[in-house]
């Protein structure tokens, strides 16, 4: 009679948990009574060739937005395209939703304007065999927010990181000597960048409206500022000495007109 009671209880233990079980997957926007126990991996949706040379560098992107460049050499110099009310790559994956580029060791230039307007990109890592960055290759990534540029890259071009609005901070790599006209401006967000000792020239409107930077170190390095370089940047601080500088001043209101510093 216990044996028959017990068994009893049992049966009806498992006729009630199977529902509640149901409910709970139900709740959790679940379709079936199932356990996933893995994620699904994610896959290829496109690829093609980027290279200088054609197949010397090749391009992959996955399911979750993730863009792969690899190969060696040299990526092809795109140009933009006009897309109704704005300007953005023409490269093949421009239409792409891409979250995240990845430039593979191998690869060294990134090739112009091949992530304009990427508004998506919420990060980039950079291969150390990166040597350069072409203009206008990160220009209008409004959801980037932070970049760190390999000490293998000496050359980044004009507009390379120009109205990337969401960039909050960047490191310059040490082997960079100059920094390019636009290179940052209107980087309206950016708070926090280092100008490496090795940098002899800073381009016109090179921080042009970076509004909220409010302090920025020149390293004694430097020996020519173009044009409002600094323009609405609210302080600057030269750290050098050296005799017949142009800027003239120690702290500085951050505008550049005909050469001088006021």
């Amino acid at each position: 009679m216990k044996r028959s009671i017990k068994l009893l209880l049992c049966t009806l233990a498992v006729l009630l948990a199977v529902p509640l079980a149901m409910c709970a997957a139900e709740k959790l926007g679940f379709d079936s009574f199932a356990i996933v126990s893995k994620a699904e991996a994610a896959t290829i949706v496109d690829s093609g060739e980027c290279g200088d040379d054609g197949d010397n560098v090749t391009w992959t992107l996955d399911s979750d937005g993730l863009l792969t460049i690899s190969g060696v050499g040299s990526m092809y110099n795109y140009s933009s395209k006009w897309d109704g009310d704005k300007y953005v790559t023409a490269a093949p994956w421009g239409s792409k939703k891409i979250t995240q580029v990845v430039i593979s060791d191998g690869v060294t230039s990134i090739g112009w304007s091949a992530f304009e307007n990427c508004t998506g990109l919420t990060g980039i890592t950079l291969g150390n065999s990166v040597t350069s960055i072409g203009a206008d290759a990160f220009s209008d990534c409004s959801s980037l927010t932070s970049i760190a540029i390999p000490d293998s890259v000496t050359i980044i071009e004009s507009r390379a990181f120009s109205r990337c609005t969401g960039l909050t901070s960047i490191t310059i790599s040490s082997g960079v000597t100059s920094i390019e006209g636009n290179t940052f401006s209107c980087c309206s967000s950016l708070t926090d960048i280092t100008i490496p000792s090795g940098v002899t020239n800073i381009s016109g409107f090179a921080f042009a409206e970076c509004s909220s930077l409010t302090n920025i170190a020149i390293p004694d390095s430097v020996t020519s500022i173009g044009y409002e370089a600094f323009r609405m940047v609210p302080n600057i601080v030269y750290a050098g000495t050296a005799s017949g500088s142009p800027w003239g001043a120690r702290a500085l209101n951050g505008y550049i007109e005909d050469g001088l510093v006021y």
